[in-house]
């Protein structure tokens, strides 16, 4: 029997089919024979580990739930294309090392969204010692192939030599940088401006594969028979059951979901956007993207385009106030994912990547904090959007400054209290957005803008 050059490619954050470079890679490098196979780890790092400073879940139950229906999404839209998603309860490492590598393949290729946080990193590199022992003795090669594919920019078309040195720690030069660039290029790349000039030209889509080969039957052998038995999700806690609000209409997993919501959005809300954003409740204030953003499920890119197609129709290709202040957004969502490289461990860090306490003590009290995470400290907005998290997996962005501003500026707890809160019940949690904007809310980014370098509200005044 003929053996043949395995391809593993490894989802993580990036659960959809169009505009993913790990796909682009198989569509633009086909081989003959070669073997192909799909694979999402439900790794219980994640899904069943608890957070260092407050003990919650790591990953509640709605966040586990949009993304077991974002997984069963990806896995129809493989099989459309004659292929399939084998999903895997265990770390990437350990599938690689008792399943994926079985049946004597001549070569292994896994290729991978490059990671930027350090437990991302602690992955990859597992993953290259399994592959490393594996191809050790043998002929064929074993290797790790990074992409880049979480930002709207790519890296390497940012004015900078190297990101994670030249990065600023402000986000008003980088915002500078890339400000008028939100245009794509035709297919080619054409007038791409180089790295060091006035900005970076946003890359067309990536294509999507017209059909890919079915997983070879060696690796199926352990994969789950169903994506439920390797992602269950648990019960909401009493209290926590959601009334049917509008979330449970809005947020489904899955590709095919978001890029309905988008559709949604552009048509509907979008050009009241610059007005309505800061609301604090409801469907129509915001784009409601998130979600579908921090598991992959859509492309920045593809935002983007659905942007200046609005703008097509409706200004004759000009932006609009809303259009210009969203798509912004983008921006700092690039900033926020690049800092977080930038800083690596310290971002996590009590002192951050300052190396200071912010101008607070960071004390901890365990009763202060029980009735901060349980929406009872008697402060009603910020009661009602740490609730409203929990039962909904939902807090608007202008709720969440003032859940921040409470914990850090009122009661000046251990800020990574909020940061774990929200990376528990959150279910649009992403790692970059979520750690980036508490260690700047706590003043501890190396950065000041007032109250010891901590975003103030005077709650009482707020509505």
């Amino acid at each position: 029997m003929q053996r043949r050059r395995r391809t593993i490619v490894w989802f993580r954050n990036d659960l959809r089919v169009h505009d993913n470079p790990l796909l682009a890679r198989l569509a633009s490098h086909p081989e003959r024979g070669e073997e192909v196979a799909c694979a999402y780890f439900a790794s219980p790092d994640v899904f069943d580990a608890t957070l260092r400073v407050t003990g919650l879940p790591k990953c509640g139950a709605r966040r586990a739930a949009f993304l077991r229906e974002s997984v069963e999404d990806l896995g129809a839209s493989l099989r459309a294309l004659g292929s399939d998603l084998l999903v895997f309860r265990g770390s990437a490492a350990s599938v690689l090392r008792e399943s994926l590598l079985s049946g004597d393949p001549d070569g292994v290729e896994v290729l991978v969204t490059q990671g930027l946080t350090p437990e991302e990193q602690a992955e990859e590199r597992a993953v290259e010692e399994v592959l490393s022992a594996w191809s050790c003795g043998r002929a064929a090669t074993a290797r790790l192939t990074r992409l880049w594919g979480l930002t709207m920019f790519h890296v390497d078309d940012l004015p900078y030599d190297n990101v994670q040195e030249q990065l600023p720690m402000v986000f008003a030069p980088f915002g500078r940088a890339v400000r008028g660039h939100f245009r794509a290029a035709d297919a080619a790349g054409a007038a791409r401006t180089r790295r060091g000039e006035a900005g970076a030209l946003l890359r067309p889509e990536e294509p999507a594969p017209r059909a890919l080969p079915a997983p070879p039957p060696s690796c199926r052998a352990q994969a789950a028979a169903r994506v439920a038995d390797a992602l269950p999700t648990a019960a909401l806690p009493d209290g926590e059951q959601s009334l049917d609000g509008w979330w449970d209409v809005c947020f489904k997993g899955g590709e095919t979901a978001g890029l309905r919501r988008l559709a949604d959005f552009v048509g509907k809300d979008l050009a009241r956007y610059k007005e309505t954003r800061n609301g604090l409740d409801g469907l129509r204030f915001s784009s409601k993207l998130s979600p579908w953003m921090a598991a992959g499920c859509v492309s920045p890119r593809r935002v983007a385009a659905a942007v200046r197609e609005f703008e097509r129709r409706h200004k004759n290709g000009a932006p609009t106030p809303s259009t210009a202040h969203f798509v912004s957004e983008f921006a700092w969502r690039d900033y926020l994912i690049l800092l977080a490289w930038k800083c690596g461990p310290k971002l996590f860090q009590l002192h951050g990547p300052a190396g200071r306490a912010g101008g607070f003590a960071w004390r901890r009290d365990a009763e202060l904090e029980r009735r901060f995470v349980e929406g009872a400290t008697g402060v009603p907005l910020v009661d009602a959007a740490v609730r409203q998290m929990r039962t909904s997996g939902f807090m608007s962005n202008r709720a969440r400054q003032y859940v921040a501003s409470y914990l850090t500026v009122e009661l000046q707890l251990d800020w990574r209290v909020g940061a774990e809160l929200f990376e528990s019940f959150l279910v649009d949690y992403d790692v970059h957005a979520n750690w980036g904007n508490w260690m700047r809310a706590a003043g501890v980014a190396g950065q000041g803008f007032g109250h010891g370098g901590s975003r103030w509200f005077n709650l009482a005044e707020e509505r």
